[in-house]
């Protein structure tokens, strides 16, 4: 358990890093994504839980493959990493849905384009970015099934 602890602190540390390599280190204010027209304002929190949960995900799906999946505690974290990953997944799949669509508009709205138009322009953009974001749930999600299966089958054994 020891072991698990400092490996968990390990990746929290790897993602503070991560996170605050972006914006710049100390900075704690919120950060602004420009796509086009579109403004994607976040906080720095909820950069870290999703980053987090990929790199504890990458780092204990080595540690699973390497000791065959036998370890229930390795396999538990795994699962709760891969769970966190796809909610986030199909957070951002709903999220850029609606951005393609043309809807959360903010008034007034940033550009004289009519929406038909920027809809048009703007939907194979975003349509890439989900199907990517679909790949990307659907595999975490497969691994967090199989590892779901294998921990069951450990923990009936013991």
């Amino acid at each position: 358990m020891k072991k698990e602890l400092v490996c968990i602190l390990g990746c929290g540390s790897l993602a503070l890093a991560l996170v605050g390599i972006t914006p710049g280190l100390g900075n704690t204010t919120i950060q602004e994504v420009q796509l086009h027209d579109t403004y994607w304002v976040f906080s720095p929190f909820n950069i870290l839980i999703p980053v987090l949960a990929m790199v504890s995900a990458l780092v204990y799906l080595v540690r699973c493959i390497l000791n065959g999946f036998t370890e229930v505690v390795v396999n538990l974290i795994l699962i709760g990493s891969t769970v966190i990953i796809c909610l986030t997944g199909i957070t951002g799949i709903i999220a850029i849905s609606q951005s393609a669509q043309g809807g959360w508009v903010v008034y007034p709205t940033l550009d004289a384009t009519p929406g038909d138009m920027m809809q048009n322009a703007m939907a194979p953009f975003f349509e890439g970015y989900k199907d990517l974001l679909i790949y990307i749930v659907g595999s975490w999600g497969i691994i967090a099934v199989t590892t779901t299966a294998k921990t069951i089958l450990i923990m009936r054994r013991r």
